[in-house]
């Protein structure tokens, strides 16, 4: 299920369908690899792993870039859910004193609950500097953080302005006799743009997976960011080399071909693996 819903031509759809990242795909890893922006990572993964968006069975990445990032952020979970399990194994460091803290998660527990869908589009009003405006905006989706960042060239302020600009469809200044006129970007106020960037933050709250922790050595309590792709490519990079090192034992063991070893079953593997290691310790 989605939280925001897809929307295609006026209507949402609130159900895709997803599969697991296969064990041996070299091919994944290598152009996962060559990618440098990871909001480009998680849409090569959602390209290989949603197989359905509402009544579309052919997904093209064009419409996961078009997803909200609330979407996506939740397709990827389910992904992960698929390919590694519910329970997710995490080290971070306290913000504080800079000390290792283990930390379990549950992929239910980050997902959002699907009871309320963020509209298509929004239109509100804000005051600052003692004057109202009328804002109409969308909530950020793939297409507009990938093309924020490559326009920002490494600066965050530029980034986020240039998602502003994408995201906010158009602002409307009150004159005083109630009527409404148009302005530009280049004439927000400061003011506006920061309320602006906490409502489009607030809008889809999926779209960023803030921990609240406690540091259990100085007990500093901080809030930490959860980067879902990075996460499940750091994953999916540690069972590929594991996969290998299966195979560089199996083939001394038992003197089989990767290819043969590649085609077994991961249970079958792990089982060959046990009993290799149940040797060595008799």
């Amino acid at each position: 299920m989605l939280p925001n819903g897809y929307r295609q031509r006026g209507t949402c759809c609130r159900e895709a369908r997803v599969r697991a990242v296969g064990e041996c795909d070299e091919e994944l890893g290598d152009a996962l690899s060559a990618l440098p922006l990871p909001i480009q990572r998680a849409t090569l993964l959602l390209s290989r792993c949603v197989v359905q968006l509402g009544q579309a069975e052919k997904v093209e990445k064009d419409k996961l870039r078009d997803l909200s990032m609330g979407d996506r952020e939740a397709l990827l979970l389910h992904i992960r859910r698929l390919t590694f399990g519910e329970r997710m194994q995490c080290v971070l460091h306290c913000a504080a004193c800079d000390a290792p803290m283990d930390l379990e998660l549950n992929v239910s527990d980050l997902l959002v609950s699907t009871d309320t869908a963020t509209q298509q589009h929004y239109q509100e009003m804000f005051s600052c500097d003692d004057a109202r405006f009328r804002v109409t905006f969308h909530v950020p989706t793939g297409a507009d953080v990938e093309t924020a960042i490559q326009h920002g060239t490494g600066s965050a302020d530029k980034a986020r302005l240039e998602l502003l600009a994408r995201c906010i469809e158009s602002v409307e200044r009150e004159d005083g006799t109630e009527e409404f006129t148009a302005i530009q970007s280049r004439e927000w106020p400061p003011q506006l743009i920061e309320q602006l960037s906490r409502r489009l933050a607030e809008a889809d709250t999926q779209a960023e997976i803030q921990l609240q922790l406690a540091c259990p050595a100085c007990e500093c309590e901080f809030s930490s960011f959860f980067d879902v792709t990075g996460y499940m490519v750091r994953e999916l990079e540690a069972r590929e080399r594991q996969i290998y090192q299966d195979v560089h034992q199996l083939a001394l063991a038992y003197h089989w071909s990767e290819n043969e070893i590649l085609h077994m079953s991961s249970r079958k593997r792990k089982l060959y693996m046990e009993m290799l290691a149940g040797e060595q310790l008799a």
